[in-house]
């Protein structure tokens, strides 16, 4: 069983562009792994590499706190789409361009963290950070935070279209 790591941040990255912008987070970012794509044939920051992003997510998604991916939104998405599980625990998922210019909460806003970790990374790079949480548009509490502070839980199983509960 893989040791976990769920107080670090994964940063993935695919292009040359991405490398330099996972450095200037990683070297702001205390407890990062950065991983980078065999491809890109070029120094590992700390020789974490992956062949194949999805058969790696797989391995890692729920080992890290919050994940960083240096890469469109739809990779992203394809990627982490079958190992969701409900917002209680999945990681934060945030995605950034590969110039940098937008930092995107995607998954795990609230209880996940992605919100805040957007925030740190968009600043870190000097990015636009997109929120669209609308608690958070709108200025006004998310009653799942204020559940977590008050160290009470919210069921959120539901049901499915064949009234099974998931």
């Amino acid at each position: 069983m893989p040791t976990a790591k769920r107080d670090k941040i994964a940063i993935w990255v695919i292009t040359p562009n991405g490398i330099k912008i996972a450095r200037r987070i990683a070297a702001r970012l205390p407890d990062t792994d950065v991983y980078m794509s065999v491809r890109l044939n070029q120094a590992a920051i700390e020789k974490l590499t992956f062949d194949r992003l999805s058969e790696k997510m797989v391995e890692k998604f729920i080992q890290y706190a919050g994940h960083i991916f240096i890469m469109s939104t739809g990779i992203v998405v394809r990627v982490v789409a079958p190992l969701i599980q409900n917002k209680a625990e999945d990681p934060a998922v945030v995605a950034i361009d590969d110039q940098g210019q937008h930092a995107i909460s995607l998954l795990s806003g609230h209880l996940g963290g992605a919100n805040a970790l957007t925030l740190q990374v968009a600043e870190i790079i000097n990015a636009r950070p997109v929120i669209t949480t609308a608690t958070d548009v709108n200025m006004r509490p998310a009653i799942d935070v204020l559940a977590k502070e008050k160290n009470l839980v919210i069921d959120f199983r539901r049901k499915n279209c064949l009234g099974n509960w998931v």
